[in-house]
């Protein structure tokens, strides 16, 4: 008798769970991308789950508990891939392009990410007479033909202008660019910088600051900036196009409009920006939202 009563609890307690376990199974999944690009993503070392991206993913998946939230690595590509193929999929930190608009649909702005420049040292800044003290904007259409290195991802994408001038110049016998890919071809980049084989590679400043503390270099990187390119860029969160995703967008849009979820953002951005950067990050981010809004606005 002692055994049935408690099969009838065990059984009842198994009854009780069942409605919760069937609710998680119905609420709508999103894959989140994780690429290794650090520090947005930062998928090993010391500084593992610390980068802005992995942060914001943290976040949004305890503020946003009517999904189901699945964070994963894969490579940009792939992540671009299963937009295109609908499959319910999100990234944290995502320029708009025409491209990209097709398949994929966006967050009002996120947050500001600093443009792309020339990464280099001091023997580097030697090369295109510059110092520490003294350091200016290059043409990068200008050096062309130059016996200068500058190494740059396989199919990364720096902005429209660089990207222009990369594409024209790969098609060159003596380019001044060299191309690598993944995160191998990041670490043979810096070994190849502190070995001075290489004037440096084009990457983000907080691509620079994360590199001075992960490699503990020996020698300080510096960022040279690029002519012709905007000084900043809006990042949004995007998501691939479905009704899927109604309520996920709706949500995130109405989370960052929170003043105090601004500056939790902005600490998490901040965090690896050199100093000059980022004593001026909250001006710069104003004005471009309020630029971006003005642009939205027309017609």
């Amino acid at each position: 008798m002692q055994l049935i009563r408690s099969g009838i609890v065990a059984a009842s307690l198994v009854a009780g769970l069942l409605p919760t376990a069937q609710a998680e199974e119905t609420l709508p999944t999103v894959s989140w991308s994780r690429t290794d690009f650090a520090p947005y993503f930062i998928v090993q070392g010391p500084y593992k789950n610390q980068g802005i991206g992995d942060q914001l993913i943290d976040y949004f998946i305890t503020k946003i508990p009517e999904y189901q939230h699945r964070p994963e690595e894969m490579t940009l590509a792939r992540m671009l891939a299963n937009a295109r193929n609908e499959i319910p999929v999100c990234h944290v930190a995502l320029l708009k392009t025409p491209e990209r608009e097709e398949f994929i649909e966006y967050s009002d702005p996120v947050m500001i990410n600093y443009a792309n420049g020339l990464i280099t040292n001091g023997k580097g800044l030697a090369q295109f007479g510059m110092s520490p003290d003294n350091i200016t904007d290059i043409d990068l259409a200008a050096h062309s033909g130059h016996p200068i290195n500058i190494m740059v991802t396989q199919g990364r994408s720096y902005s429209a202008e660089v990207d222009s001038i990369i594409k024209q110049e790969s098609q060159l016998q003596n380019s001044i660019f060299q191309f690598k890919s993944g995160s191998a071809g990041h670490d043979q980049m810096i070994r190849l910088l502190a070995a001075n084989r290489i004037e440096g590679f084009l990457g983000r400043p907080e691509e620079a600051f994360f590199d001075n503390i992960n490699y503990e270099m020996k020698q300080t990187l510096y960022l040279i900036g690029l002519e012709g390119q905007p000084k900043a860029s809006v990042v949004h969160v995007g998501c691939s196009k479905g009704s899927w995703n109604d309520d996920l967008l709706a949500e995130i849009n109405r989370l960052i409009k929170q003043p105090e979820v601004q500056t939790f953002i902005s600490s998490v951005y901040t965090r690896w920006l050199p100093e000059q950067l980022r004593e001026r990050y909250a001006h710069d981010k104003a004005a471009i939202f309020e630029q971006s809004a003005g642009a939205a606005s027309q017609p």
